[in-house]
């Protein structure tokens, strides 16, 4: 009786320590794809701002 009761501690004891190390798993990969649509927005970002610089240039190269 006292092994199985040692038995189902350990079960619990294990089940809850893969629950916990999958919910930080999980939570480090959402951090990390935060931080690659961070840095993925940031590459935008500088893209459409130098393509409305260029724009902008030839627009008013082109008025004058």
């Amino acid at each position: 009786m006292q092994a199985k009761g040692f038995a189902l501690i350990f079960t619990l004891v294990t089940l809850i320590s893969l629950s916990s190390a999958s919910i930080a798993a999980l939570f480090f990969y959402a951090q990390m794809l935060e931080a690659q649509q961070e840095h993925q927005w940031q590459v935008l970002s500088g893209q459409l701002e130098a393509d409305f610089n260029r724009q902008k240039e030839h627009y008013e190269s082109a008025q004058k």
